[in-house]
């Protein structure tokens, strides 16, 4: 007492906004923290203040004194009733003090907030002292939470009301509570900006459904509440309305749903129904979720349920033709009524189809007859999967649809066929072993038959879905398949072999196969390297480590290649070369040690061929896919030869794209600058003598890519050399788009290469900038260039730099004819038009003498719609920037009236229409 009694009689002598009287307590806070000084001892010091009349001297100890005390004795009030040593009853006398003295609603949010954090912690820490309060408890609750408005503070209380309405017995105060929480329904709210926006709409709309389904005696107000919201014309009402009847399902008797059943049933009928012309599916979604839960809800009597679903479906069944203007909404209406219980889908079922398979036999339209035969199959599942164990009459039915499939499989129409197929496929974990061999039979058969597409997509997911299911009976199947009918079968019979790789029951079966075919004559092998190049890019790490560890796969392609190597000349054969390629490629990232012997053994094979030119694609195959610390050493003078040297441009193309690669991941920067100078050395002499000079671009091209990607300072004089090309060749600067592309494989990061983050932004922004410095009159390639990075550029970087290359985007909607050019300039300056960028508002007045002109550019339709389009979007911007540009525009957009394409008519009548009315009176 002694070290503290000086500093409580200085307190006692300080204002209370004295930045002394904050220091003073803080000193005796510490030190009760610290256990310096017990809390027994502060009360005895604080003694004459406790007891003294002068209000502003007790108001510092008091609670009910007065008002400027209480938000800090409500903060205390919390962790004082977390404490084990509290005497019992405390609690109970300090939360009928708190409903007794503090008007809740008369507080600060924050001090509201406390107070509810208060009584949860009453409700989590004391429920039975708090149960024991009984109806003054209730009472004090509505009293506090009634009229709260604060967003923050509902979405508190929403969270642990339903704990409070489930503990408390409610008794006469049921209607008082409900009322206090209905009337927040349903959740009419936009986020301020004050508030920050932490709080939604649906966080709320979410928070406060269970406060309303709560309990029981909630029941009768709950549903009369729903349903009136649900006549509503507001759409997050009738949403709100499904999730309360919903959510009342857990809680509340079945016999208030079945008291409403007769209002429920044509309210949610007449919203699916009128959905059909709304593109947004939510509400139709959330009123076939209601219909499910309320009938399962109703099945507990099974007699009523009984009865009500064949009154719902006698309702629906007029609607069951393809061609009725409601078969769609009511098939829904049916498939999730069927849904509901498995006593449910059995009359659903035998009430439904009947009809349907008297409808398939009678329908001539083989598109009507699909449908039904899918909508059928579609019903027969959902009975047979809510029904496991079937009656003797459930499988005379099922053998009734399998029938009906069975004959659609072989039906002389394709859409029929597809739909057999597809319904048999659906049905494949129900069909009896019988069933299945009469449909592989006709499924033996389909593989190697050329089909319409559908058919062809029907008979591959089918394949998918039994393999998954019975593969031995798939694997027996594909391997007595015959092809007896040359090139044409044996490609559909591999396509099929192609479609089961995926499963791994079959999976080495089918690889076992394709491979197989990958080494038989080259027309096979063209057939085989495509398909299992296909399956590669759907599963890279599974298939690549079968195929290297049970295949030997590279070093079968690399002996195969060498010795059909004479047998590859022409075109026709590039897309092997490149499927095999590829496939190598794909294979040597997962061959994890024993990469570098793998490759070092193949390239002395090649050595035998290397002065062949298709060799590259070989090369490309073994080398992309090294590691970045490889220690192979690659003759880079030699590759350069074969690129520059070839006649084919999609040859050089590869190559370039190869030491791309191997620039991209040269590590030391000697041998980089070694190998950037052989590639320069190259280039120059083809360059200057004006021969192959597309092998000389692509090579330039694939070097600085490779350099960008990677973040090297080096990549500026490379893109110069582009940039200063471009001036007499129009391709250099079209690559400027390729450069900015995520598209290509030899420089993913799967391969090894280095690839730095903001690589994008960084050549954009050097590239954009040297533009803008050195652009004059005459060097109209450079509006080129520019059109073609703004192409592949992400419009955030785009945005970052938009000021500094405003000038020549300008110059080039006035100057450019390239209609690629233009098209990217446009699709890009309409996102900015659009997001109301103040840039484009400053050039509003340029904009719009550009787009103006392009809106006739005769050229491409695509251009005039663009900028029509970008016209369109200017009409919304302030109406003193836009009426003095008014009458100009109209005249543009009056001549596009008449243009030959309706689409450019379109956009121009909309343009003009909203221009016409941009001042015209609310």
């Amino acid at each position: 007492m002694d070290d503290h009694q000086p500093i409580i009689s200085e307190i006692a002598i300080l204002a209370k906004d004295d930045p002394k009287f904050t220091e003073k307590c803080l000193v005796l806070a510490n030190d009760i923290q610290s256990n310096k000084y017990p809390i027994l001892q502060l009360v005895q010091d604080l003694g004459p203040l406790l007891t003294n009349s002068t209000v502003d001297d007790r108001e510092k100890e008091r609670l009910n004194d007065h008002h400027q005390v209480v938000p800090a004795v409500i903060k205390g009030l919390t962790p004082l009733i977390s404490s084990k040593n509290i005497p019992e009853g405390l609690s109970t006398q300090l939360i009928s003090s708190l409903f007794q003295h503090v008007p809740c609603q008369q507080q600060q949010q924050h001090d509201r907030y406390n107070i509810y954090q208060f009584i949860k912690a009453m409700l989590d820490k004391r429920k039975e002292e708090l149960k024991a309060m009984g109806l003054d408890a209730v009472y004090g609750v509505i009293s506090a939470i009634d009229s709260e408005r604060d967003p923050r503070n509902l979405l508190f209380l929403f969270k642990w009301l339903p704990n409070f309405l489930t503990t408390m017995e409610l008794g006469q105060l049921t209607e008082e509570m409900f009322d206090v929480i209905s009337c927040y329904f349903p959740v009419d709210f936009r986020p301020s900006v004050q508030e920050g926006g932490t709080v939604t709409r649906q966080d709320l709309a979410d928070a406060l459904c269970p406060c309303l389904c709560a309990i029981p005696s909630f029941a009768e107000s709950c549903i009369l509440l729903a349903l009136e919201k649900f006549e509503s014309e507001l759409y997050v009402a009738k949403l709100d309305s499904l999730d309360l009847l919903i959510t009342g399902c857990k809680n509340f008797p079945h016999d208030i749903y079945k008291q409403h059943s007769s209002t429920i049933w044509p309210l949610i009928q007449k919203e699916v129904f009128s959905s059909k012309d709304r593109d947004d599916k939510e509400l139709e979604n959330k009123c076939l979720d209601a219909l499910i839960s309320i009938l399962r809800k109703l099945s507990i009597d099974t007699e009523f349920s009984k009865q009500i679903t064949k009154d719902m479906i006698d309702t629906l069944k007029r609607n069951i033709e393809p061609n009725a203007i409601l078969f769609i909404p009511s098939t829904k209406l049916i498939r999730n009524i069927a849904q509901a219980s498995p006593q449910i889908a059995e009359i659903v079922f035998k009430e439904i189809s009947p009809l349907l398979i008297n409808m398939y036999t009678i329908t001539t339209t083989p598109l009507h007859k699909a449908i039904i035969l899918q909508y059928l199959v579609g019903i027969t599942i959902i009975y047979l999967t809510l029904n496991s164990g079937l009656n003797s009459e459930g499988v005379e039915n099922l053998e009734i649809v399998s029938n009906i499939c069975l004959k659609a499989v072989i039906d002389t129409d394709a859409q029929i066929r597809a739909a057999g197929i597809c319904s048999f496929s659906n049905l494949a974990p129900f069909v009896s072993p019988m069933f299945r061999n009469y449909f592989y039979d006709h499924l033996s058969v389909l593989i190697v038959l050329k089909q319409e597409v559908i058919v062809r997509e029907a008979i591959i997911a089918s394949l998918r879905k039994y393999g998954t299911l019975y593969d031995v009976e798939i694997q027996n199947i594909l391997s007595n398949v015959r092809t007896n009918n040359g090139l044409e079968s044996l490609e559909l019979y591999l396509e099929a072999i192609g479609a089961v790789v995926c499963i791994p029951q079959l999976s080495s079966f089918s690889l076992s196969i394709l491979v197989r075919n990958l080494f038989l004559n080259l027309d096979v092998s063209v057939i085989a390297a495509r398909i299992l190049k296909n399956r590669l890019d759907e599963e890279e790490v599974t298939i690549s480590r079968h195929l290297n560890e049970n295949e030997n796969i590279v070093e079968k392609i690399v002996d195969y290649f060498i010795e059909n190597i004479n047998n590859l000349n022409g075109e026709r054969f590039y897309d092997y070369l490149n499927c095999i390629a590829k496939i190598l490629m794909i294979v040597l990232r997962y061959t994890e040690d024993i990469q570098e012997i793998i490759v070092s053994k193949e390239l002395e094979k090649i050595q035998s061929v290397i002065s062949h030119d298709l060799t590259i694609f070989i090369l490309f195959g073994l080398l992309t896919s090294l590691k970045l610390y490889s220690n192979i050493v690659i003759d880079v003078n030699l590759l350069c030869d074969m690129v520059i040297e070839t006649k084919s441009l999609y040859i050089s193309s590869i190559g370039s794209q190869l030491i791309g690669n191997i620039v991209n991941k040269t590590v030391d920067e000697n041998s980089l600058c070694n190998c950037l100078n052989c590639i320069e050395s190259k280039c120059n002499s083809i360059l200057s003598r004006n021969q192959q000079i597309n092998n000389g671009i692509n090579l330039v091209t694939c070097t600085t890519k490779a350099l960008a990607v990677r973040g090297s300072p080096l990549v500026f004089p490379w893109a110069n050399k582009l940039i200063d090309l471009s001036s007499n060749l129009l391709n250099a600067a079209k690559v400027f788009q390729t450069i900015l592309d995520d598209g290509d494989d030899y420089l993913h990061p799967k391969s090894f290469c280095k690839r730095t983050v903001l690589y994008k932004q960084r050549f954009f922004s050097e590239i954009s900038g040297y533009l803008v410095s050195n652009y004059e009159d005459g060097k109209e390639h450079y509006l080129v260039i520019l059109g073609y990075l703004i192409r592949n550029v992400p419009q955030q970087i785009l945005r970052l730099e938009l000021k500094k290359i405003i000038r020549l985007i300008l110059l080039c909607l006035g100057r450019c004819e390239e209609v690629e050019v233009l098209l990217a300039i446009l699709t890009a300056i309409n996102v900015v038009i659009e997001s109301k960028d103040p840039i484009a508002e400053d050039y509003i007045q340029e904009f719009l003498k550009y787009y103006s002109k392009l809106a006739t550019f005769d050229r491409s339709m695509k251009v005039r719609i663009l900028a029509l389009q970008g016209i369109q979007l200017y009409s919304r911007y302030p109406l003193y920037k836009l009426l003095p540009l008014k009458q100009d525009v109209l005249l543009t957009l009056s001549k596009c009236l008449d243009d030959k394409k309706r689409l450019v008519r379109k956009e121009a009548v909309e343009a003009r229409s909203k221009w016409f009315l941009i001042d015209a009176p609310i």
